[in-house]
């Protein structure tokens, strides 16, 4: 049998992504000497997930990517000789760092680790281990720290599954960057029976926006190895003797950050030049052949995260009103849309669909609505709720009912 080429690959050409190899989780973010930056997990050998390093890329606008070098990967016979897994840039310090979890082996337990960073990010220095698995409150296993400052002090969270089966979050003193001290629960949610619309055994990635008087979880849902939705939990962080801790009303306080079924693993960070907090997520795609791919996955477009009348809103960022477009064009005889494009509609509701292993899918623009389309991903952005993010096979978009207003998206993104 005869494969295509990897070079033949339609990839996206507007959401960020690297040249080649695999990328999944962003990492790290921040806004650091006036641009922004984003890690990621990737492979550099080839479109698969396996020995996980750390890619970097940087904008000024969030639209236009340079490529950096890769930051930092597995060290031999070190504490994250298997992958160096999902983590973020450490706040408050004289110096950059970055706290993520290390993998020895495929039992996938984890360390977190910390590296110090170049003032340009380049290059770091070798893991540190700041902090293990406890041995207490019945906690199975851990991953993704996520580093806040609250009460005049530096705090960790990580994602954990627990014996019993439930998902939860653990807290640590965080004041030395070097070592952090155990604190417990922060958050363990309903009993894996309590409701079956958030089912997990783990909560990967955590991530935490403080507002004056509320606060907002976001975890992404892992249950028996499988990957689920991304969820919100609306609530308070209050003083335990000292410790912070999350209190919610559950389920009126969760809903679901994206309505679609490829995106995962979000990270926020605060914008020093623009409301709510920058939202960027992995938009998953998985088990591609190698011989026929040379990029698997890419990560979101910007979206912003806020707080409102006790209710979490997501929006695009505005940094797309910066994506260079074409004139309107109309779709082709059999309803066929460009494969990067935006596609609008001011009056009926439009329905596209396209096949993904030759299964169809469907996603309703209605009027108001925005859907980006990048290769095979589609994003839309709607007046009100929430995003939706879908992919199919490059090229298989196609029109099934209405009659949108197409521009094709002339921005390439990456250098």
């Amino acid at each position: 049998m005869t494969h295509p080429n990897a070079d033949d690959q339609v990839l996206p050409v507007y959401h960020l992504r690297p040249a080649r190899g695999w990328v999944n989780d962003p990492n790290g973010m921040t806004y650091h000497d006036g641009r922004w930056h984003v890690f990621f997990q990737h492979h550099s050998g080839g479109p698969f997930h396996h020995l996980i390093e750390w890619g970097h890329a940087s904008s000024a606008d969030l639209i236009h990517w340079r490529e950096h070098p890769i930051a930092f990967g597995p060290t031999p016979e070190g504490p994250d000789r298997f992958g160096c897994w999902t983590g973020v840039f450490v706040p408050g310090l004289q110096r950059p760092a970055v706290a993520y979890s290390g993998v020895v082996d495929e039992g996938l337990q984890t360390t977190t680790l910390l590296r110090w960073g170049s003032d340009d990010l380049d290059r770091w220095s070798k893991p540190e281990i700041v902090a293990r698995t406890p041995t207490t409150d019945g906690v199975r296993i851990m991953r993704d720290p996520f580093v806040f400052v609250w009460g005049g002090r530096r705090w960790a969270l990580t994602g954990a599954g627990l014996e019993s089966g439930a998902p939860a979050l653990l807290i640590y003193g965080a004041d030395d960057p070097l070592s952090w001290t155990y604190a417990g629960l922060f958050y363990t949610g309903p009993e894996p029976e309590a409701d079956d619309r958030y089912a997990a055994d783990i909560w990967e990635c955590p991530q935490l926006l403080l507002t004056e008087d509320a606060a907002v979880l976001v975890v992404s849902l892992q249950l028996d190895g499988v990957l689920g939705d991304v969820l919100s939990i609306v609530g308070q962080v209050v003083d335990d003797a000292g410790v912070p801790r999350f209190v919610a009303v559950w389920p009126d306080a969760a809903s679901l950050l994206d309505l679609g079924d490829s995106y995962y693993a979000p990270q926020l960070v605060a914008d020093p030049q623009g409301p709510g907090a920058l939202m960027i997520g992995w938009v998953r795609q998985d088990g591609l052949p190698q011989e026929t791919h040379k990029v698997a996955g890419c990560l979101s477009l910007p979206r912003r995260l806020a707080l409102r009348d006790g209710g979490v809103v997501v929006q695009s960022d505005e940094a797309l009103a910066s994506l260079q477009l074409g004139d309107y064009v109309d779709a082709t005889g059999d309803g066929s849309l460009p494969e990067h494009c935006l596609v609008e509609t001011s009056a009926a509701t439009v329905e596209l669909a396209g096949s993904l292993d030759n299964e169809i899918r469907t996603v309703v623009v209605h009027p108001g609505d925005r859907a980006w389309i990048d290769a095979g991903v589609v994003e839309v952005y709607p007046e009100t709720g929430m995003p939706r993010t879908l992919r199919a096979d490059p090229g298989t978009w196609r029109i099934s009912s209405g009659r949108p207003h197409i521009r094709p998206v002339l921005t390439i993104s990456m250098s």
